[in-house]
């Protein structure tokens, strides 16, 4: 359900107008991975995650999502 949310969501105008490029949606999803061992969350003693930690310094990171089913 949530893909076809995020589709629906990066679908194509209904306004008339010149067309826009569409936005760039990229979902990390981590099952096996310690948030607590990872700088994005302050995790300090040694890099773990660099290149992680510089890609969310970039973008907007959503700590905790819910779906809600109809």
């Amino acid at each position: 359900m949530l893909v076809a949310l995020l589709l629906f969501a990066c679908g194509a105008e209904t306004q008339p107008g010149p067309r826009k490029p569409p936005k760039a949606i990229v979902m990390i999803s981590l099952d096996t991975l310690r948030a607590d061992y990872l700088g994005l969350y302050q995790y300090r003693a040694h890099p773990t995650s660099p290149k992680l930690d510089a890609f969310a310094e970039e973008s907007v990171v959503f700590d905790a999502s819910m779906v809600s089913e109809p």
